[in-house]
């Protein structure tokens, strides 16, 4: 059963009590589906759709299909600390207990599958904590302004880490490309139009991500050395075919 405690904290979030236990269930259980959720949680499995839709178009959870059904996840507790304005200092105090939560429920996790803009704040913000260059291509023109309200003080955050990040983008984004060239510790160039996707693949660490730049963006996260690696190499193929417009 849910602590009364924690559900009062993630409401003070600004979710609703559903959302809250919803959300407290996934976090303790790891990997499960609305079935299990709705008996953990013990409130109506109707409820637990509506609130797990909710919860994964805000960013908090993800989910993946296994033989036809779908399990989810917590993000990492962390990443709720960029919902927060006045009521910080009251999540800070309960943090501790959801990290300890989530420790043993998401080993093995490999995969997920997040929704929003949201999403792909959270995914550079944990980025930063591999400290090792980010990589990306296939950016379309309209991704720098999907996260304008953030990107920036994202890029200050990151070069103050002095963490590398290179981008190619699409034939089409020249004046991106010279703008962020123009910044320490990152690098951009574009390829030709018959390389042109509306999908970004994004390299750091052990990890590779997918994004899909539509109205509300799809955030596909692959934890895999072996998978990174790879995709790290044929990063490298790009770039040297890739170029600097004039």
């Amino acid at each position: 059963m849910v602590d009364e405690r924690r559900i009062n904290v993630i409401e003070g979030l600004g979710f609703t009590r559903n959302e809250a236990i919803v959300f407290l269930s996934v976090l303790e259980l790891g990997d499960c589906t609305t079935g299990a959720i709705a008996d953990y949680a013990m409130i109506h499995r109707t409820n637990v759709y509506d609130s797990v839709d909710k919860l994964v178009s805000k960013g908090v959870i993800s989910f993946i299909v296994k033989d036809k059904k779908k399990y989810y996840n917590a993000c990492a507790p962390e990443t709720l600390l960029l919902l927060l304005n006045e009521k910080e200092l009251a999540f800070r105090k309960m943090l501790p207990e959801f990290q300890l939560a989530r420790q043993f429920s998401t080993q093995g996790s490999e995969a997920a599958i997040y929704k929003g803009v949201q999403a792909i704040h959270n995914m550079f913000i944990e980025f930063l904590e591999y400290n090792k260059p980010i990589l990306v291509y296939g950016i379309p023109p309209q991704a720098p302004q999907m996260v304008k309200n953030f990107i920036m003080h994202y890029h200050k955050k990151r070069i103050a880490k002095k963490v590398v990040m290179k981008h190619i983008y699409n034939f089409n984004a020249v004046e991106r490309i010279t703008f962020l060239n123009t910044m320490p510790f990152t690098e951009a160039k574009a390829l030709p139009q018959r390389y042109e996707s509306s999908v970004s693949t994004f390299v750091c660490g052990s990890e590779v991500a997918l994004v899909l730049w539509c109205e509300n963006p799809w955030v596909i996260r692959i934890k895999n050395p072996q998978i990174s690696s790879a995709y790290e190499k044929f990063f490298e193929i790009l770039w040297k075919d890739a170029y600097i417009p004039k």
